[in-house]
């Protein structure tokens, strides 16, 4: 524990220095003393706390039966505003609860760490994710996704592995269980579910997995799967929470599924979302094994004919927004306006894949969709040359609605 706090301390110490030179405030900093001195106290809490079902019984404040104090006072999930994406009506026996990629990235000396539920940029980029990721479960489950505060790439991007991971057990974690939590009391009425995310959303999703299912068990117990995509798994989260299963085959279930996609130019290249001893399923065999699978087998990728629309139409949307009151409705709308119809139907063959057990990734070697490669013009080396994370989905959408159909069959079959 005296270790624990050591590192802890030290990566508070830097933290401080980052949002000092950033022209942060001292309120950011003396959040971060807090986390210190709540943390110093974590092994005592744990000794005296009993199980978590009589602890949670007799306490005012849930926060204190987490591994790490929840930072800030969550948002209203009772609100429907607060929501990316809730069911009109409940068509399917199974949901998903899916959380959402970076969406900003603002590099201004006195941007906030930490965006804001409202900010405009941040709920329309959501939505256009929502299109290209979540719409895969839409086929097979109802889907829930909640808005969130959310990290500024900028600030998120100064941190590599634990360091990262520890970053977003701020107010981004206590908005993501705060919603998972109104989720289970309001909506989900026992259904099995999946949970599904991207990027940062992933992180995020881990860390509940790791922490907030471990306390749950009774909610974990009706995981089909977790959909953590664009963020490592790595072989030392499986050892640190035995609850945690990586998927082995295309049908098990009650597991994590994980996979970045790289080419091969990204070999030795730094990428923030691949962590040393990362673990990748091939999304096409959904297999753990290296071997080579042919774009041909590739049941399709959904592919944007307008790359670049939303970029190009920013300016007019930037104003547009201001002057409106941003709800789910109204961001449906803005989005169409800019992207259209502009998603292509299934097109097989477009991408290849083979798991890279070394690098814990997914290699894709297909030349003809160089524009798909990430692309990061104020922050170009986070990712290395030839990353494809803003694919990890699109490249292999299809596979991935027929494996979500595959896992909540073989789920039906043992429940």
């Amino acid at each position: 524990m005296k270790k624990l706090l050591q590192i802890l301390a030290m990566l508070i110490f830097a933290a401080a220095l980052f949002y000092r030179a950033a022209g942060g405030t001292s309120a950011i900093e003396n959040r971060w003393m807090k986390v210190e001195e709540a943390a110093a106290d974590l092994e005592e809490k744990k000794e005296k706390r009993g199980s978590f079902a009589e602890a949670e019984a007799n306490a005012d404040d849930r926060s204190d039966f987490y591994d790490y104090p929840l930072v800030g006072a969550a948002n209203d999930y009772s609100y429907e505003d607060n929501w990316l994406m809730l069911p009109q009506e409940i068509t399917k026996d199974v949901d998903t609860f899916y959380v959402y990629p970076t969406i900003v990235t603002d590099t201004r000396a006195l941007a906030p760490a930490i965006v804001d539920i409202d900010n405009p940029i941040m709920r329309i980029g959501a939505y256009d994710t929502y299109v290209k990721n979540a719409t895969a479960f839409e086929e097979s489950t109802n889907v829930f996704a909640p808005f969130y505060r959310q990290s500024n790439m900028a600030a998120a991007a100064t941190f590599r592995g634990q360091e990262l991971e520890d970053f977003h057990r701020q107010e981004q974690r206590t908005d993501i269980y705060a919603a998972l939590d109104y989720y289970f009391e309001h909506y989900n009425e026992g259904r099995p579910f999946i949970l599904a995310s991207h990027s940062q959303g992933s992180i995020l999703l881990k860390i509940a997995v790791e922490e907030y299912f471990r306390l749950h068990p009774e909610y974990y117990d009706r995981m089909i799967a977790a959909y953590l995509v664009g963020f490592s798994v790595t072989k030392e989260d499986l050892e640190n929470y035995p609850h945690m299963k990586f998927a082995e085959g295309p049908d098990d279930t009650g597991v994590v599924i994980s996979w970045n996609t790289e080419g091969p130019g990204n070999k030795t290249a730094d990428n923030i979302v691949v962590e040393e001893g990362g673990i990748s399923i091939n999304p096409i065999s959904w297999t753990r094994e290296e071997t080579y699978v042919p774009a041909s087998e590739n049941p399709g990728s959904r592919v944007d004919d307008m790359a670049g629309a939303l970029e190009d139409e920013a300016a007019s949307l930037r104003y547009d927004i201001r002057q409106l009151r941003y709800t789910t409705t109204t961001i449906a709308d803005l989005v169409q306006k800019v992207i259209g119809n502009s998603f292509t139907e299934s097109h097989p063959g477009i991408a290849d894949a083979q798991v890279d057990k070394e690098r814990g990734v997914v290699i894709c070697t297909t030349q003809a969709i160089p524009f798909m490669k990430m692309s990061n013009k104020d922050m170009p080396n986070v990712f290395g040359p030839e990353s494809y994370h803003g694919s990890d989905y699109a490249l292999y959408y299809y596979s991935v609605v027929e494996n979500v159909r595959t896992r909540i069959e073989s789920w039906k079959k043992t429940h």
